[in-house]
C-alpha cells in the first residue's frame, strides 16, 4: 500500500489549515457578485469561515466523544457504511473544485500581471508544482506549509500596511444599497471550500496521529485565518469604495499599485503576491492529495499515485477552460454557483447528523451505565 500519507504533528496541520483557509478567503471570491450591492465582504466572508470553523470543530468534539476512530468511520457507525462510501466521492469531488479556484487565480494573475504568455505554459509550470508535492505526500506537504507560513504572514502583512496612508473609513459603505440577498451565494461557496479543507484531516486521522492532535491545529488555525481574512478584506474596503471594487478581478493587487512608484517597496508588488500565488499552489496541492486519497479509498485502490496524476492534470485542464473560455464561464455562473451550494449541503449535512446523532447516543450510553452502576 503506498498511500503517501506520512505523519505530520500539530505545527505542520495548523500551518497548511491556515494557509489554505486564507488563500481561499482572500483570493477566490468573484469581486463582481460580491461587491455589487454593498460592500458587506469584509463581514459575509468571515462569518463563512466562522460558520466552517464551528462545524469542523463540532464534529470533532462529537467524534472524540463517541470513541470512533475518524469522520468516515463516525459516519458509517450512524448512517451506515454506504452513506458512508458517498460522502467520501461527494467530499473528493468537492475537493476537487475547491483546487480548482486557486490555481485559476494563479493563472491569471500570472498571465493578466507577470507574464504575458499562454495560459498552458502557465499551467504546465503550475502543474509540476502540484504533482510533485501531491506525490511526495501529506507530510511534505505539512512539512513546506510549515517553512514557507512565516514568508507568507509577513509579506501578506507588508501588503496590508503599505498602503495604509489610503485608508478612509468612509469607503466602508454602504453595506448594503437595497438587498443583502446577493452575498449569500458568495458565502455558500466560500463556505464549501472552507469547510472541505476543515473536514479534511477528520477523514485521514491516522497522519495526523489520531484525532486528539486536531483540536488545537483547529482552533489556531480557524482563529488565525479568520483574522487574517477579515483583515484583509477589511483593509481592501478601505482603500476602495464597493462600485470600484465591484469592477476590480484581484483587489489585494489593484491596492498594492497605490505604493509602487514611490517607497521602500518600489516596484515590489508584483513579487509580494507572487509569493503569495505560492500559498495558492500549496492550497491546491493539500486539496489535490485530499481528494485523490479519498477517491483511492472509493476505488479500492492501494496505490494513491495514479489517482494523484489524474486528479492534478484534471484540476489543470478545468483551471484552463475556466481561463480561456472566462465569458462563457461567466454566462452559466448560476448553475456553477448551484453545483457548489449543493455540494456545500452536500458535506455538511451528513457530518452534522452523523455528530448529533454520535452525541444522543453517547448520552443514552452513559445513562445505561449509570444506572448499572
Amino acid at each position: 500500500m503506498n498511500m503517501r500519507e506520512g505523519s505530520i504533528g500539530k505545527a505542520e496541520i495548523t500551518n497548511i489549515l491556515a494557509i489554505s483557509l486564507v488563500c481561499i478567503g482572500i483570493f477566490t471570491f468573484d469581486s463582481n457578485s460580491l461587491y455589487k450591492e454593498g460592500n458587506l465582504a469584509y463581514i459575509a466572508l468571515p462569518v463563512s469561515l466562522l460558520f466552517a470553523i464551528l462545524l469542523s470543530f463540532f464534529v470533532w468534539w462529537s467524534n472524540k466523544k463517541s470513541n470512533q476512530a475518524g469522520l468516515l468511520e463516525m459516519i458509517a457507525s450512524c448512517l451506515g457504511e454506504s452513506v458512508a462510501a458517498i460522502y467520501k466521492a461527494v467530499l473528493a469531488i468537492s475537493l476537487a473544485g475547491t483546487a480548482v479556484a486557486p490555481i485559476v487565480r494563479f493563472m491569471k494573475m500570472m498571465y493578466r500581471y507577470v507574464y504575458r504568455t499562454d495560459y498552458y505554459s502557465i499551467a504546465f509550470c503550475a502543474l509540476i508544482g502540484i504533482i510533485v508535492l501531491a506525490m511526495l505526500g501529506f507530510e511534505c506537504i505539512g512539512r513546506t506549509s510549515n517553512a514557507l507560513s512565516a514568508v507568507l504572514l509577513v509579506t501578506l502583512a507588508v501588503l496590508l500596511i503599505a498602503p495604509a496612508q489610503s485608508y478612509e473609513f468612509y469607503r466602508l459603505y454602504p453595506l448594503v444599497k437595497k438587498d443583502a440577498a446577493f452575498v449569500w451565494p458568495q458565502m455558500g461557496e466560500a463556505f464549501m471550500g472552507f469547510v472541505s479543507l476543515l473536514l479534511l484531516p477528520l477523514c485521514i486521522p491516522n497522519s495526523v496521529h489520531g484525532l486528539n492532535n486536531l483540536r488545537k491545529p483547529i482552533v489556531i488555525a480557524g482563529s488565525v485565518s479568520l483574522v487574517l481574512v477579515f483583515a484583509t478584506l477589511f483593509c481592501i474596503s478601505l482603500v476602495f469604495p464597493s462600485s470600484l471594487l465591484s469592477e476590480q478581478w484581484v483587489p489585494l493587487f489593484r491596492m498594492n499599485t497605490l505604493f509602487e512608484a514611490e517607497g521602500f517597496f518600489e516596484r515590489t508588488e508584483k513579487l509580494m503576491m507572487f509569493i503569495l500565488m505560492v500559498g495558492c499552489i500549496l492550497t491546491c496541492a493539500y486539496a489535490v492529495f485530499g481528494s485523490s486519497r479519498l477517491t483511492s479509498s472509493v476505488l479500492a485502490q492501494k496505490d494513491i499515485r495514479p489517482c494523484i496524476a489524474a486528479m492534478s492534470f484534471l484540476v489543470i485542464t478545468v483551471a484552463c477552460f475556466f481561463c480561456i473560455n472566462t465569458d462563457k464561464i461567466n454566462t452559466y455562473g448560476n448553475i456553477i454557483t448551484i453545483m457548489r451550494l449543493c455540494l456545500a449541503g452536500a458535506i455538511t449535512l451528513p457530518a452534522l447528523a452523523a455528530a448529533i446523532i454520535a452525541l444522543i447516543r453517547h448520552k443514552k450510553d452513559r445513562r445505561t451505565l449509570n444506572c448499572q452502576n
